[in-house]
């Protein structure tokens, strides 16, 4: 992954099951398990395998992860 600066600007859409289910514009982080926290909130409830689609509008990168959401988060 490229890097991430606490003042990035970053946007992330949430595809779970072939549906959108949240979109948020992350700042203020500098890590991708940051990144995962901000996700797991806004996806609260939610189980099971998402894809997180990830464009840093500050330095121009994109980014696609698929992460497992435990029961737990």
């Amino acid at each position: 992954m490229a890097t991430i600066h606490k003042t990035d600007i970053i946007y992330a859409t949430v595809i779970h099951r072939g549906y959108d289910i949240a979109s948020l514009r992350i700042t203020g982080v500098s890590s991708f398990s940051e990144i995962l926290r901000n996700i797991f909130k806004a996806v609260k409830g939610s189980v099971g395998i998402i894809n997180i689609m990830l464009r840093n509008s500050s330095q121009g990168w994109n980014e696609t992860r698929s992460v497992m959401i435990p029961l737990t988060a």
